[in-house]
């Protein structure tokens, strides 16, 4: 494929993933979990296109296809075949900027998000643990 090709195709994919990138992040996606998807999507595409070419599975010319180590490419495989079913947790600061976001309480009018207390409201002192 050509430089220009590629070029437009970049700038082409960046404008797509922009609507995207807005949801992921309202939803509490980081960075990180969105890479390890999109790692796990090259993967499983490149691994359809090698089966359908060759007739076994070549985790090197996976490697070569998507740019990732045959040791990444492996370890992509075995996550996607053990831990399909197992959702990741989420970070706590996601979780905290995701309420903040979506939690009524904190929004104000015109659609104006609250500030988040710093403090945790106060205890009765002469409370005895």
């Amino acid at each position: 494929m050509s430089g220009e090709v590629q070029q437009n195709l970049k700038r082409a994919l960046r404008l797509l993933m922009k609507p995207l990138i807005k949801l992921l992040i309202d939803q509490g996606i980081s960075f990180n979990e969105f890479a390890e998807t999109a790692k796990l999507a090259y993967v499983e595409m490149a691994v359809r296109k090698n089966i359908a070419e060759e007739s076994e599975l070549n985790r090197s010319c996976v490697a070569i296809m998507t740019g990732l180590t045959r040791k990444e490419v492996s370890a992509v495989i075995n996550r996607a075949t053990n831990d399909e079913n197992h959702p990741k947790a989420t970070s706590r600061p996601a979780r905290v900027l995701s309420g903040w976001w979506n939690d009524p309480k904190y929004q104000a009018p015109y659609g104006m998000h609250l500030e988040i207390p710093y403090d945790s409201p106060t205890r009765d002192h002469n409370q005895q643990n």
